[in-house]
């Protein structure tokens, strides 16, 4: 939130609009003042939103809105006061087409951005109840069913424009021995370490899940075979010769990896 520009507008609308108030009495000046100090804030806001407001519908919808504001706060008031203006007392001002025209937008904006709130924050809900359905809180991976469901459109995808894909899968080894000797809090820290480093080499383009206790799988498009195993035995070398927090020093982790590939 920007609090400096919008503290630095808003003292500067107060200041005005009592200078004018109190100093040196123009209702004109009051009205372009409180108007402009208003435009200001709504233009800052729409400058906060425009590097997102790509990321999805509602994020453009209020970036638009806020611009709709400042141009209404701005071009608005001008047009008004300079075709009827100036106002010189509060004789008629509240039949005046400023107060009409004021009443009007300001309402109607408000109305949509309300709206437009209420349904982010919809959103935000039901993207973060998907996000609960489709990952696995251990290890922060995909669940089976979120990994199935993001596999099968990526393959999908990968089918229709002939890029090859290919799938690694992972299984910690001695897993349930390590669970007895070391207990239940240690078992979960290797999934979750484990589940960090696959999720690091897999990168945004691979989709990695867990699909089982101690089972994984990552689905790597535009790779070939060779390129799959190169990618298990890049994260076999590195998980294999690190250490787990909270097990014992010298207490190796191991995985096995199986590959498989999809070139037609």
């Amino acid at each position: 939130v920007p609090y400096v520009g919008i503290g630095a507008l808003a003292c500067g609308g107060l200041a005005s609009f009592c200078w004018f108030l109190f100093i040196a009495p123009d209702l004109t000046w009051r009205i372009l003042a409180m108007n402009f100090a208003f435009g200001g804030i709504s233009l800052l806001v729409a400058a906060e939103l425009r590097p997102v407001r790509n990321n999805g519908p509602t994020e453009k919808i209020l970036f638009v809105l806020s611009l709709l504001s400042g141009v209404n706060f701005f071009v608005r008031t001008l047009i008004v006061v300079i075709a009827h203006g100036p106002f010189t007392s509060y004789d008629g001002f509240y039949g005046s087409s400023y107060w009409t025209t004021a009443l009007l937008s300001h309402a109607l904006l408000s109305l949509l951005i309300a709206l437009c709130l209420f349904s982010a924050a919809a959103l935000d809900v039901l993207k973060a109840l998907k996000t609960e359905t489709f990952t696995d809180p251990l290890s922060g991976l995909l669940n089976r069913r979120g990994f199935e469901e993001r596999g099968m459109l990526l393959l999908r995808h990968c089918a229709s424009a002939r890029f090859p894909v290919a799938l690694v899968l992972a299984d910690l080894d001695h897993f349930k021995a390590l669970n007895d000797v070391h207990g239940h809090g240690a078992g979960d820290r290797v999934i979750a370490d484990f589940a960090a480093k696959l999720r690091s080499a897999a990168g945004a383009r691979g989709v990695a899940g867990r699909i089982g206790g101690e089972e994984f799988a990552v689905l790597l498009p535009l790779s070939d075979l060779a390129a799959a195993r190169l990618f298990a035995e890049a994260v076999r070398t590195v998980y294999s010769a690190g250490h787990v927090d909270g097990l014992p020093q010298g207490t190796k982790v191991t995985a096995s990896f199986g590959v498989a590939a999809r070139s037609g």
